[in-house]
């Protein structure tokens, strides 16, 4: 199928966007990490005003969840998640830029044994978690802990910002499958590796 002029736009759009934003994420990653967590949690709180469509889709799906709250405390959540977010991707973002090592003192895990006994079985095994705290950090983390792991992503809405998140996790040993990808995600696992997964990824693009 041809893509029209509108897709065009929207490639050199994004294109653009990532341009802009490949200096900014080499800053976050040479500052300090507790300068550029506190500096992201900044960034994040005007992310409403930065991205209104995305503010607005996030008031949608907290008024479905919480029907009966109040408007202005969804605002309150809403603004909570942005500025958390921004904490995150600012932390993760400081990490990448330091010895692969580092990223463990920031995580503790609960279980490892196991997996690592599972492993050693040459047994594969997947690792459930959500969109709850720095789970890029987490997947980092998990990876210094036991080897041949992989994460499970969707293709970002940039095909140069997804190939740079991707070479992010391969410093701390980490692959990247495309969750459309199930015939490598089974290799994987028959091979004795380990899927970091986020469960509360989109189904239908699964």
């Amino acid at each position: 199928m041809s893509r029209s002029i509108l897709d065009y736009w929207k490639l050199a759009r994004r294109a653009a966007l990532y341009l802009v934003l490949r200096p900014v994420i080499e800053i976050f990653r040479r500052l300090p990490p507790r300068v550029s967590t506190g500096l992201g949690g900044l960034v994040g709180s005007l992310a409403g005003r930065l991205f209104p469509h995305e503010a607005r889709r996030g008031r949608e799906n907290i008024a479905r969840a919480f029907p009966e709250m109040p408007p202005v405390d969804r605002d309150r959540i809403l603004q909570a998640h942005f500025r958390q977010l921004g904490r995150s991707v600012a932390e993760y973002l400081a990490y990448t830029g330091r010895e692969p090592s580092a990223a463990s003192s920031r995580v503790r895990f609960s279980g490892l044994e196991e997996v690592r006994q599972a492993v050693a079985r040459g047994k594969g095994v997947v690792v459930l978690t959500g969109h709850f705290g720095n789970w890029e950090m987490a997947a980092a983390a998990f990876a210094r802990e036991v080897p041949a792991t992989a994460v499970v992503a969707r293709e970002l809405y940039d095909i140069n910002l997804s190939r740079f998140v991707d070479r992010m996790r391969s410093r701390f040993g980490i692959t990247t499958f495309d969750n459309r990808d199930s015939i490598g995600i089974y290799r994987h696992l028959r091979k004795g590796g380990v899927i970091f997964t986020l469960v509360d990824q989109e189904s239908r693009k699964v």
